[in-house]
């Protein structure tokens, strides 16, 4: 939990909230997942345009990253 308030502290409220769907997706396939704005934006109740722009963000943020074969994952995911 400390952590993930330190990494959190660093974000706007709606890329937490995409970054706890995401987290919350890894841990449901246990595994990276497509980084699919669509998808990943019907789950977050927001258009796949508005998504894609925050998982970029949380990408350049570190927050994120894309495996070798261009999936989401977080190291804490693990």
């Amino acid at each position: 939990p400390h952590a993930a308030l330190i990494d959190f502290s660093k974000l706007e409220a709606e890329e937490i909230g995409v970054l706890m769907q995401i987290i919350n997706l890894i841990y449901i396939h246990n595994d990276a997942i497509e980084n699919d704005p669509k998808f990943i934006g019907r789950n977050c109740g927001m258009g796949p345009k508005r998504c894609a722009g925050i998982i970029n963000s949380l990408i350049n943020k570190n927050a994120i990253f894309l495996t070798d074969e261009g999936k989401l994952f977080k190291n804490r995911c693990r």
